[in-house]
């Protein structure tokens, strides 16, 4: 506490002509703001402005795990990128590293507890859980998320909204 959003919307209280975000992440927001000179919520705003709110989802969380990911199986000397991108209504988050080289079949089993893609690395310190913690963040909140290879890189797609 508090809320983004207690207050409400209050056009009067503007200090610019309108919103100039891309998009707005918020841990919580409030649904139902106390502020008496409220003109609606910034929920609503955001819609009307077409403008793509996520709320609820811990993006930190969820972006840590994949780029701890990316950096445990990244090849030597690859490269990892992170994009956040808007489509309509929808954002996605991606990350996506060189990888030598990934199976389609491993492909589809990287979201399982204590699955490795990597048999070589016994064990890198960590337990093989990283992914299907971020499935189950994503999936808890009705979102979607999966991988992908192109090429060398493999990615991690999640739709956020």
């Amino acid at each position: 506490f508090p809320a983004v959003g207690n207050c409400g919307l209050i056009t009067a209280d503007f200090e610019s002509g309108g919103i100039h975000a891309f998009g707005v992440v918020v841990r919580e927001l409030c649904g139902a703001p106390s502020n008496f000179r409220s003109e609606g919520t910034l929920g609503d705003y955001l819609q009307k402005a077409d403008v793509p709110g996520i709320c609820g989802v811990d993006t930190r969380r969820l972006t840590a795990i994949l780029l701890d990911n990316a950096v445990k199986y990244s090849d030597a000397g690859g490269e990892i990128r992170v994009m956040l991108e808007k489509q309509g209504r929808t954002v996605h988050l991606s990350v996506f590293n060189t990888v030598e080289s990934i199976s389609p079949q491993e492909l589809e089993h990287l979201f399982d507890r204590f699955y490795r893609a990597d048999k070589a690395r016994t064990f890198s310190g960590s337990f093989g859980v990283g992914l299907s913690i971020a499935q189950s963040i994503v999936k808890n909140h009705h979102r979607g998320i999966h991988a992908y290879r192109k090429g060398q890189v493999i990615g991690f797609r999640v739709d956020l909204k």
